[in-house]
C-alpha cells in the first residue's frame, strides 16, 4: 500500500523491489499531521500516530492486541502563534497503548508551551518529553509535526498575500535543512 495518490505516480512501483506474493506485514505505522488556520494569527497543529501489528501480539503490559488493531494510538495538538511560531497551548491523548501507565507522563507536554518552533526546537523538546520523562513514540510524532507547522505558516502567509514568493526570507529559514538549501 502506498500513501501516494494516483495523481502522484503512474501505478508502477516507485522502487525496483517488488514484495514477494507471500510477504506478510509485520508492523505498520501511520502518521497524519495537519495544520489548520484558526484565525487571529493562530494555527492548530494536529498529529496522530498509529502502530499496528500484522498478527496477534501480547504486550509486556499484559495487553492482547489483535492483528490490525492499534498497538499505539496517540494524538497531539498544539495551538501556535504564527508570528513567533510559539506553542501557546498543548494537549495530548493516548487512547491505545501497550501499558496502562503509558499516558502517565502526558502532563509533561505542558513544558512545550512557550517553546518556539525554530532552530533547536527538537533538542529543547526532547529535553522535556523524551527518554525517561516521556514517550519515544510521542517524541517521534512531535518531531514530525514541527516541519508541518512551518509549511502551514507558509501556506497561510501565501494565501493571505503576506508572502509573495515561495521563500519570504530568501530561504534563510531553510538553510542547511537539506541539500537544496545547503549553505555555501
Amino acid at each position: 500500500m502506498s500513501i501516494l495518490s494516483s495523481k502522484d505516480w503512474d501505478g508502477e512501483h516507485l522502487l525496483s523491489r517488488e514484495l514477494p506474493a507471500d510477504a506478510k506485514p509485520v508492523h505498520t505505522r501511520d502518521t497524519v499531521i495537519e495544520a489548520f488556520d484558526v484565525g487571529n494569527g493562530r494555527m492548530l497543529l494536529r498529529g496522530e500516530l498509529r502502530d499496528r501489528r500484522g498478527e496477534r501480539f501480547e504486550t509486556s503490559g499484559s495487553r492482547s492486541v489483535e492483528a490490525g488493531e492499534p498497538l499505539h494510538g496517540m494524538v497531539c495538538e498544539f495551538e501556535i502563534d504564527m508570528d513567533g511560531m510559539e506553542i501557546v497551548a498543548a494537549q495530548g491523548a493516548m487512547p491505545h497503548t501497550p501499558h496502562p501507565t503509558c499516558p502517565g507522563w502526558l502532563d509533561a507536554l505542558q513544558q512545550l508551551v512557550g517553546l518556539r518552533i525554530e532552530a533547536g526546537f527538537n533538542r529543547k523538546m526532547r529535553g522535556s518529553i523524551a527518554g525517561g520523562s516521556g514517550c519515544a513514540h510521542f517524541t517521534s510524532l512531535v518531531t514530525a509535526m514541527a516541519p508541518v507547522a512551518m509549511q502551514g505558516r507558509s501556506g497561510v502567509r501565501k494565501r493571505s498575500g503576506e508572502m509573495e514568493g515561495p521563500e519570504e526570507d530568501g530561504g534563510l529559514h531553510m538553510a542547511n535543512t537539506c541539500h537544496v538549501y545547503a549553505a555555501g
